[in-house]
């Protein structure tokens, strides 16, 4: 994660304000290439504010974190923040890609890079995600 500076106010006055913003890359590769699906009618589906890049699944309540044990089978990642209670039409998930385990949101069960790593393994839904750190 870097950072960089924007400046902020009118532009060619003499003075500016600036303000700091960290960027995030959550890729570790770059194949598989990302797309994106959605999840129809979630309205009832969000029980707890999902932050961007969320692992996630779906249970009998609807999208929630995916849990290691598999009583909520990772399905994908999330597009963008998904707030509680939302009653969006759809929620963008990605469905493929190479990611970076630490710019992921998980679940407290998935404790161990290994775990992080099987997340996926035996998803109900297609996907062609990996978890690989960045080497770098």
């Amino acid at each position: 994660m870097s950072d960089y500076d924007i400046r902020l106010g009118d532009q060619g006055l003499g003075a500016f304000e600036t303000a700091t913003v960290g960027t995030i890359d959550p890729l570790s590769g770059n194949t598989p290439e990302n797309t994106t699906s959605h999840l129809v009618d979630p309205a009832a589906v969000v029980a707890a504010d999902l932050p961007a890049f969320s692992v996630v699944g779906l249970n009998a309540n609807g999208l929630t974190l995916a849990k290691f044990d598999k009583s909520v089978q990772a399905i994908g990642i999330t597009v963008v923040k998904v707030d509680k209670g939302s009653t969006a039409a759809h929620v963008g998930i990605f469905r493929d890609g190479t990611w970076d385990p630490a710019a992921l949101t998980w679940d407290a069960t998935f404790d161990t890079d290994a775990k992080k790593k099987a997340a996926f393994d035996g998803a109900p839904t297609p996907t062609a995600i990996f978890i690989k750190p960045k080497l770098y």
